[in-house]
């Protein structure tokens, strides 16, 4: 119905809606200790290559973590999303496990982003052998979300803990392969 009839319709009659794409900066960071041997160690590269379809180069870091953390790719530098996910396979599996370190790094990145919506994804077994309580820097995240892998040792309370704290949500995997699709599901949830 015009909002004046027989009239032509005036500017301020007219509604313009533009859709823009949901923009996010998000942290991927991926336990590399001893328990993500082999085919683990891929399907969690498959699950940093689903992170980097979705977002913007620019908009992603990757942090490998074992006894340390290390960045290895950082959020606001674009990078092909076949280099980014090369150096997360070239990473051997080994060592502790420092979850203190990497929530570190990560909020590190984080601090970097241009976006006002910012995100950290974990994915860990919750059971950290160096490093301090990873508790006080999961809080510190603006949302922060675990994948937890089940495995015979892992740490639910702990995973719980530092997702409740970093008020995002806990998602628990029971092998490996449902990495890929888990980190899909929470995009799909935050990029809404």
């Amino acid at each position: 119905m015009a909002a004046h009839p027989g009239l032509p319709p005036r500017p301020d009659d007219l509604v313009v809606e533009i859709r823009e794409e949901r923009r996010v900066d998000a942290v991927l960071m991926v336990d590399t200790s001893l328990s993500m041997t082999g085919k683990n160690l891929a399907l969690a590269g498959v699950a940093a290559a689903v992170l980097a379809w979705k977002l913007d180069s620019r908009d992603y870091s990757l942090v490998v973590f074992e006894g340390t953390a290390t960045v290895t790719k950082r959020l606001g530098v674009p990078m092909s999303k076949e280099e980014a996910i090369g150096r997360l396979l070239e990473v051997p599996a080994l060592g502790f496990t420092n979850i203190e370190d990497a929530l570190k790094k990560g909020l590190g990145q984080l601090e970097r982003g241009r976006n006002r919506e910012r995100l950290g994804i974990l994915i860990t077994d919750g059971v950290y052998t160096e490093g301090d309580d990873p508790l006080p820097l999961a809080a510190r995240f603006p949302r922060l979300y675990v994948l937890m892998t089940e495995a015979y040792k892992m740490d639910r309370t702990l995973c719980q803990r530092m997702a409740d704290r970093g008020r995002g949500k806990l998602f628990s995997v029971d092998d490996y392969s449902e990495l890929p699709s888990a980190v899909s599901a929470l995009l799909r949830e935050v990029l809404r």
